[in-house]
């Protein structure tokens, strides 16, 4: 587990053990049981491409990111659903496949946010342009309301038993987004300065 970045009782972190890792799938399975997500084998697919951020609070894993990175033919889960989409390793793509807390920490929104955080200041340091996701209907009408610059580049298909577009959102424009918001919110204020220290 490194240590991304923490405050308080909060800590970011990029899973790099098995167990950690493991743990974190069960409880994105967990949310997925919850929520009627019909993931299947999806989330354990691609170990060699994948890459995990948690969020812990007070030791405990309250919930995570899970970002496929392209293969070497520039392959990404999306297009299991989405079979006309090609993409190319030239693009450095990168693919939210589930973003999840926990039940009891979802009123926690800094977590959430700092996860996100993470998750960007990796594909800056990577090199990855964009990063797409599914989202439903609603979901995108959110995250384009909390400031997400979501771009719609496949059509309302089923995904894990939803009805999702596939959307993607350019690494720089997140970015420009998070400063937009901060103008307005101290906490935002705090979310740019996590995401532009040095170290």
């Amino acid at each position: 587990m490194e240590t991304l970045h923490a405050q308080g009782m909060s800590r970011i972190t990029r899973l790099t053990e098995t167990a950690e890792i493991e743990e974190l799938l069960a409880l994105f399975q967990a949310v997925a049981d919850e929520l009627g997500w019909r993931p299947g084998e999806f989330l354990y697919a691609i170990p060699e491409h994948s890459v995990h951020f948690a969020g812990l609070l007070d030791d405990v894993i309250a919930g995570g990111i899970q970002l496929v990175v392209q293969d070497s033919e520039g392959h990404l889960p999306c297009q299991q659903v989405w079979q006309e989409l090609k993409f190319t390793n030239d693009e450095r793509l990168g693919h939210v496949t589930i973003m999840a807390l926990a039940p009891e920490f979802r009123g926690c929104p800094g977590l959430f946010w700092s996860i996100c955080v993470e998750l960007w200041r990796y594909c800056v340091a990577q090199k990855i342009n964009a990063i797409i996701l599914e989202c439903t209907p609603p979901m995108l009408k959110l995250y384009r309301r909390i400031g997400w610059p979501l771009r719609v580049i496949g059509e309302l298909r089923t995904h894990w038993g939803e009805d999702c577009y596939l959307c993607q959102m350019q690494t720089v424009e997140v970015a420009g987004s998070l400063l937009v918001k901060a103008i307005r919110s101290q906490a935002h204020r705090e979310l740019v300065c996590q995401a532009y220290r040095v170290a």
